[in-house]
């Protein structure tokens, strides 16, 4: 068997966090649906609903992708995940208090969702910088992987648990996890540098640039939460390697090839 070294402990904080994170999702993801058809029978807000929760990932994964890029990585997902347990706690607040209505709701997904895209970016687009190019792939499987496995076969299970004891009890739970993984990320910082310096405002350029390729575009839009820029690396050495695409040239060098 080969021999697999360890990914090292920048790698390791940003996976127990991507767990803790996904976790607290998964169980977010069950808990505000269940939520949504005790509050109103109508179905357009009930879909509404789910439109919310995936809708940041089409209008605000570009911008995203190109804010990450040109900004402290770390504060980043600090942020991300600190607005996230705020939202949170609030819902299950306003739960405990009996003021929850339908709109706070939504409004409450939509704002989670944005940040959710924030977190999955950032937690992304560390990967080149703190793996070495021959673990890409080891550290981007482990990062979906638990987002699967957690989310979808972990999470769900237990939100239904814990809703059926407590409405409550899953927002609480879910602010939990998202406090503790900025409080991980806040008390250990990266022994690598995960930031990119950028030279003429070139991360302006593109993201317009971006926008303006028909290739990559076509590549953006059909999958909507599994944007470009959520696993940029791989999209854009494919489209460097494969289809010799401009767009992705330029990108591809930031993100270290």
């Amino acid at each position: 068997m080969p021999n697999r070294t360890s990914l090292g402990k920048d790698f390791n904080l940003i996976w127990i966090a991507s767990l803790i994170t996904n976790l607290a999702d998964g169980i977010l993801k069950l808990a505000a649906p269940l939520l949504a058809v005790s509050l109103t029978e109508d179905p357009v807000l009930i879909g509404l609903l789910s439109a919310l929760s995936l809708l940041p990932w089409l209008f605000f994964a570009i911008p995203i992708g190109a804010y990450v890029d040109r900004t402290d990585r770390r504060k980043a997902l600090i942020l991300g995940n600190f607005i996230r347990a705020v939202v949170g706690l609030f819902l299950a607040f306003s739960i405990s208090q009996n003021f929850i209505d339908i709109w706070i709701l939504l409004i409450s997904i939509f704002v989670i969702g944005v940040c959710e895209v924030l977190v999955d970016t950032t937690s992304q687009s560390v990967l080149p910088q703190v793996l070495e190019q021959s673990n890409f792939e080891r550290g981007n499987s482990r990062l979906q992987i638990s987002e699967v496995i957690v989310a979808q076969f972990v999470g769900s299970p237990l939100s239904g648990f814990l809703y059926a004891i407590s409405i409550a009890l899953p927002f609480y739970f879910s602010t939990s996890g998202f406090l503790v993984t900025a409080a991980l990320i806040a008390l250990f910082p990266f022994r690598k540098d995960v930031n990119l310096t950028y030279v003429n405002n070139q991360g302006g350029k593109k993201v317009r640039a971006f926008g303006r390729c028909q290739i990559c575009l076509g590549l953006y839009l059909p999958r909507q939460r599994h944007s470009c820029y959520r696993n940029h690396y791989y999209i854009y050495r494919f489209l460097l390697l494969t289809i010799k695409c401009n767009c992705a040239t330029v990108h591809i060098k930031r993100v270290r090839c």
